[in-house]
């Protein structure tokens, strides 16, 4: 079993759709996903460095596989098409509609970057993006609910779920706790993401 490893990251209220030095790609979509993070300018030619939130081979391939990206900056959204990209290192470099110059392309630094979740690139069997596991419910293979998945982590060896729950305390106190999942084949047994379920074969007492 394999994990894309997209991570999801909330649309920003109150925000302003501004097109001011690009072009107007469309207004902000609903299924918008953050993907990466503008670092720099690279060259002199208006082309920026984009640093994916996960593995470049995963992340890097989302973005791009589609030329239409919206911008997140001082509490406004902005879009670009993009003309050209292509890994670089642990990077992407692109360049984009409307950035001739170093200068003009300096002004979307620090700006993190969304593209549309139906533009994320088709899956083999068995391989999941981290944002679809986000929000399931996580249960054991008797039917016990163990939490729900409010985040995931990468140690390098695996992708481990972090599920959480509610735990009462003996003063009747209930607060949230949270258990680490090794989203691996030993332990994962069955993911329904129609269904929002996630099962595994896993212990309450863990």
């Amino acid at each position: 079993m394999f994990i894309r490893h997209i991570l999801c990251a909330p649309c920003w209220g109150g925000a302003v759709w501004s097109e001011s030095g690009v072009n107007k790609v469309e207004l902000f979509p609903d299924n918008a996903i953050e993907v990466g993070k503008i670092i720099g300018a690279y060259g002199v030619k208006g082309w920026l460095r984009i640093m994916p939130h996960a593995c470049i081979n995963l992340s890097g391939s989302a973005l791009l596989n589609t030329t239409s990206w919206w911008f997140f900056k001082d509490g406004a959204y902005s879009a670009a098409q993009v003309i050209s990209g292509k890994k670089h290192g642990t990077t992407i470099i692109v360049k984009l509609a409307g950035y001739a110059d170093r200068e003009p392309a300096l002004t979307l630094r620090g700006a993190t970057v969304y593209i549309r979740r139906s533009d994320f690139p088709m899956l083999e069997h068995n391989e999941y993006y981290w944002v679809d596991l986000i929000g399931l419910v996580v249960i054991t293979r008797s039917n016990n609910a163990l939490g729900r998945v409010v985040n995931l982590l990468d140690n390098g060896a695996h992708t481990i779920l972090c599920v959480e729950y509610d735990k009462v305390s003996r003063n009747g106190k209930i607060t949230k706790a949270e258990q680490l999942i090794p989203f691996v084949d030993a332990y994962v047994k069955r993911v329904d993401l129609s269904a929002c379920y996630i099962v595994v074969d896993w212990s309450v007492n863990y």
